[in-house]
C-alpha cells in the first residue's frame, strides 16, 4: 500500500508544467531538478489518429510539419520569455535573440513583431 502510494506521488510530480500547441504538434515544458538547481526542458510530439480511431502521439515528424514546428518553437520561446520563474537575464537574452531573427543585416525589423 505505502509503496504504491509513493509510486503514485512520484508519478504525479512528473507532469509538464505547461503544454503549447501548433497544428497537430505539441510541446511539453518540463521543470527538472539538476545539480545546478531547477532546469527547464521541452519535448515535442505530433498527435495522430490511429487505425482504431484513438488519438496517439509520435516523436516523428513529416516534412509538411515544418512550418508548424517553426511556429511551435516561437510559441515555446514566447512562453519562456513571459515565465517570471526564469531569471530576468535569461528571459531578456531569449527575447533579444528572438528579435534578432527578424532583423535584416541593415538593422531593419522584418515581420510583424513576433517576438515583441
Amino acid at each position: 500500500m505505502i509503496r504504491s502510494l509513493l509510486k503514485r506521488n512520484k508519478q504525479s510530480n512528473n507532469q509538464p508544467v505547461d503544454r503549447v500547441h501548433s497544428g497537430s504538434l505539441g510541446a511539453a515544458i518540463w521543470k527538472n531538478r539538476s545539480e545546478r538547481g531547477w532546469r527547464y526542458r521541452v519535448t515535442f510530439s505530433r498527435s495522430e489518429t490511429q487505425a482504431n480511431g484513438e488519438i496517439g502521439y509520435s516523436r516523428g515528424f513529416y516534412p509538411e510539419d515544418a512550418i508548424d514546428f517553426i511556429l511551435l518553437g516561437f510559441e515555446v520561446a514566447e512562453w519562456f520569455i513571459q515565465d517570471e520563474r526564469l531569471p530576468k537575464a535569461i528571459r531578456d537574452e531569449l527575447a533579444e535573440n528572438m528579435k534578432s531573427l527578424f532583423r535584416r543585416d541593415d538593422g531593419v525589423a522584418l515581420g510583424n513583431g513576433l517576438a515583441g
